[in-house]
């Protein structure tokens, strides 16, 4: 088969082989895969006409927006990792309390749980190893008869952070990454078709007869 219905997103699972921390995001809204050429028609002769096609790859790049707020995207595009709070002597908040006549009282509160990461201008992003997945179904019957996958060994992060927090509003988060090619390949990754077993109803009856007959 060679032609499916595909109308789910790409989950992703993305792995920091560096110290080997993976990381999932199976809650997606929104994804896409491309592949970019540069192509300038070659022109000349008389009437200026089309003797050939230039041709020059212009890289992959691909996106996951996210359907719930991930702290993990954090780390990814920052290139830093979450640390024990308990652990930090100088990290403080101000509790904030505002009386009727909109006086306010700002305490200051040493905090003793919880996470946190620095934004530090000296780490970037690491590349990564990111597998893509959805699922594709038979057009005819509707049954899910495929699994899609992308794989890129070598990813690396935009390390960009846009963040929108609004009233009544799901937060959602969108990372991008750009494929490279690892060192002695010339291949940006692989896309891989798994059928799914479809077993026929008929040869599973448990009411056959065991001999055959």
């Amino acid at each position: 088969m060679n032609k499916y219905i595909v109308h789910d997103v790409l989950e992703a699972y993305v792995k920091d082989e560096e110290n080997s921390k993976e990381y999932f995001f199976g809650i997606t809204t929104g994804s896409n895969v491309t592949k970019n050429v540069t192509q300038e028609l070659l022109r000349g002769g008389i009437g200026n006409k089309t003797y050939g096609v230039l041709r020059s790859d212009d890289g992959m790049e691909f996106s996951i927006t996210t359907g719930l707020h991930y702290k993990d995207i954090y780390e990814i595009q920052t290139g830093n990792v979450f640390e024990d709070a308990s652990t930090a002597t100088d990290l403080t908040i101000y509790e904030i309390e505002e009386a009727s006549d909109g006086t306010i009282t700002a305490t200051e509160k040493t905090i003793t749980a919880g996470e946190v990461l620095d934004f530090d201008v000296e780490k970037l992003p690491k590349n990564m190893h990111v597998q893509l997945h959805t699922i594709a179904f038979d057009k005819d019957t509707n049954e899910v008869v495929a699994d899609l996958y992308y794989i890129f060994p070598k990813a690396s992060p935009d390390g960009n952070l846009s963040e929108e927090f609004g009233a009544a509003t799901n937060q959602t988060q969108e990372i991008r990454f750009t494929p490279l090619i690892p060192t002695g390949s010339t291949s940006y990754g692989k896309y891989i078709i798994i059928p799914r077993e479809q077993t026929d109803p008929e040869e599973t009856d448990p009411e056959e007869d065991d001999s055959g007959e």
